[in-house]
């Protein structure tokens, strides 16, 4: 929801992003994120809120892939994983728009494999680079 990652996602890593509407709501047992596009509910993802670990968490690396220039380019990142909750639990509305009609096309509202939640998380992202391939 803010300019300047839309703009580093769009130039560095060549990620398609938007800056968007998103209120976060969280209760003692609940939070909710809630996207709009132009005024118009696109998503709303909710799940319980469990309890963050004691222990520090736990690191996962993985690659993204995009287009950067008309040239494939792989970013690592680096992200925290929080407490699991059980995906059963999480609740995904989709609304109106593009973005839900497209999450739609997906297979979206499903139940997903994985759901983490912590607070004050962090990742890292590194700089994308260019995939080349040999013949």
């Amino acid at each position: 929801n803010q300019t300047f990652t839309c703009t580093a996602g769009n130039l560095v890593m060549g990620f398609p992003k938007t800056v968007e509407d998103i209120d976060v709501v969280t209760t003692d047992d609940d939070v909710a994120f809630r996207l709009s596009s132009n005024g118009v509910h696109a998503l709303t993802i909710a799940m319980p809120r469990v309890p963050t670990p004691d222990e520090p968490p736990a690191r996962l690396a993985a690659e993204t892939y995009s287009y950067l220039d008309g040239i494939a380019h792989a970013t690592t990142l680096e992200m925290d994983l929080g407490a699991q909750v059980d995906p059963g639990a999480v609740r995904i509305e989709l609304g109106d728009g593009p973005i839900a009609d497209e999450l739609r096309s997906l297979g979206l509202p499903a139940t997903p494999i994985l759901a983490t939640w912590g607070e004050s998380l962090g990742a890292v992202f590194h700089a994308a680079r260019p995939l080349t391939t040999t013949a």
